[in-house]
């Protein structure tokens, strides 16, 4: 699996599509699409989006987090939310959590983790 890494809106996504484009994988984005466990693709956008729905509507984010390593993906983009001001909000550093202890599990499963900074991979994990 490739997980791909970076703070918002520095082209993981756009990076993503363009791997998967070259596959042929089919793509599921957290952004557009609610998350559903017996729903598969070979690539996953925006994961951090399945997780806050999970965090604020009360939804099972471990049964998430269990569907997710079941059947690993190819690729799985995840924002880096961890940097910057704790929030005050309760709700919000719990998602900020669960999205750091999320990613620190994709990428310890990962063969490749990269990071996007305007635009250019960086490759973390070999």
């Amino acid at each position: 699996m490739i997980l791909i890494i970076g703070g918002r809106c520095q082209g993981k996504a756009a990076y993503a599509r363009r791997l998967a484009e070259e596959k042929g994988y089919r793509i599921l984005d957290g952004q557009q699409e609610a998350w559903q466990p017996d729903t598969k693709a070979q690539v996953l956008l925006n994961v951090q989006e399945w997780i806050r729905q999970a965090v604020y509507d009360g939804g099972d984010l471990q049964k998430l987090e269990e569907s997710l390593f079941f059947d690993m993906p190819e690729l799985v983009t995840l924002d880096e939310v961890g940097y910057g001001i704790v929030p005050l909000e309760k709700k919000e550093r719990e998602y900020r959590e669960a999205v750091g202890h999320l990613g620190q599990r994709l990428a310890a499963e990962a063969d490749t983790v990269l990071r996007m900074v305007c635009g250019i991979p960086t490759s973390i994990k070999p």
